[in-house]
């Protein structure tokens, strides 16, 4: 479920961003923006952190799975500071929806090398077992 949720959120994400630098739409300076993304950069590694401590206890899956989204959280609250700050300060219009494309670049590059990984880590036990 969070999976396909996520893979919905970047269809989206690029969906609107894609129409919004075609359209020229600009973005209205967000102050608010700028904090709350600079508290969710802050606070969500320190998150990730203590929920991989909790889950080297508790082996849980859904709690593994819910790591990877909090620091998964904390890219997306990065790539939304640089692009509202440079929007919001320097008056770059563009660079919340480039900032989009970037995250959108890095998660997909990071979500396809996990899946690579855990594919040769599985054939890799198969061999082993047999």
């Amino acid at each position: 479920m969070s999976a396909v949720l996520l893979v919905l959120l970047c269809a989206y994400l690029l969906t609107t961003s894609v129409a919004a630098l075609v359209a020229r739409l600009e973005p209205r300076e967000s102050w608010i923006g700028l904090g709350v993304s600079a508290a969710a950069v802050m606070v969500m590694p320190l998150l990730d952190w203590r929920k991989r401590v909790a889950n080297r206890t508790i082996g849980s899956s859904a709690l593994r799975v819910d790591v990877a989204e909090t620091i998964t959280c904390a890219y997306m609250a990065g790539a939304t500071l640089v692009g509202v700050t440079l929007s919001t300060v320097a008056g770059l219009w563009w660079a919340e929806y480039v900032a989009a494309f970037a995250l959108l670049f890095f998660v997909g590059r990071r979500r396809w090398r996990r899946s690579k990984g855990s594919r040769g880590q599985r054939a890799l036990r198969e061999r082993v077992a047999t």
